[in-house]
C-alpha cells in the first residue's frame, strides 16, 4: 500500500507505462489484439489472440520468453486486464462515413470529425532495448502476411507505416493541507 505523501510540493511516480505503438493504415479495433499476440506472445483476461500467441510462441523457440515479465496488463474501462489499446494515429482523421483519410488528403465532400484510431500500442512496465524494440518491429512488419490477419481481412491489406515509443507517467503531487477548522 503507498504511503500519503508527507509534504506540500513531495511528488512520487506511481505508474510509468512505456508504449510500443504501431501505426497502420486501417482501424485498430479490428485487429489489435491479435497483433499484440502475434508481437510479444501476449494476451490479456479475455483471452482474445491466444491462440496466436500460443502459435508464435511455439514458434519462435524462446525468443519472446522476455516479455512474459516486461508487459504491462492494464485494466481497460469494465476492468478486463490488456496489454494493448487502441491509439489516436498521428495525422490522420476520421470522416462521419467511417473512412480515414491522411490529413490533407480528405476529399472536398468529407468532414472529418476525429483523429483516426488505426494504431496499436502495446505496454511495457520498462523501457525496451534497442534490440528489443527491433524485434518488436520486425514481429509487427510480418503481421499483416500472417494467417491470424489474412483470415479476417484478406480483401483489406494492411500497411505499418511507422513505429514510436510513448512514456506515460501517473504521477502524485501533495499541493495543499488545510486544517479542519478552515472547512
Amino acid at each position: 500500500m503507498q504511503s500519503c505523501l508527507p509534504t506540500i510540493g513531495a511528488t512520487r511516480d506511481l505508474v510509468m507505462i512505456y508504449w510500443f505503438i504501431v501505426d497502420t493504415n486501417r482501424y485498430s479495433g479490428n485487429f489489435e489484439r491479435e497483433l499484440c499476440a502475434f508481437v510479444t506472445g501476449r494476451y490479456g483476461d479475455c483471452e482474445v489472440g491466444r491462440e496466436v500467441a500460443e502459435r508464435v510462441l511455439s514458434e519462435v523457440s524462446g525468443a519472446l520468453d522476455w516479455t512474459e515479465d516486461a508487459i504491462c496488463q492494464i485494466p481497460d474501462e469494465n476492468g478486463v486486464h490488456r496489454p494493448v489499446r487502441i491509439e489516436q494515429t498521428p495525422g490522420w482523421v476520421q470522416g462521419r462515413d467511417g473512412n480515414c483519410y491522411p490529413e490533407g488528403q480528405v476529399p472536398a465532400h468529407v468532414e472529418p470529425f476525429q483523429w483516426a484510431y488505426q494504431s496499436v500500442a502495446i505496454g511495457f512496465c520498462r523501457p525496451l532495448s534497442e534490440e528489443e524494440l527491433r524485434l518488436l518491429m520486425q514481429r509487427a512488419a510480418q503481421f499483416p502476411q500472417d494467417r491470424s490477419y489474412q483470415e479476417w481481412y484478406a480483401d483489406t491489406p494492411l500497411t505499418i507505416i511507422g513505429y514510436r515509443v510513448i512514456e506515460e507517467r501517473t504521477t502524485q503531487t501533495c499541493t495543499a493541507v488545510y486544517p479542519i477548522a478552515h472547512m
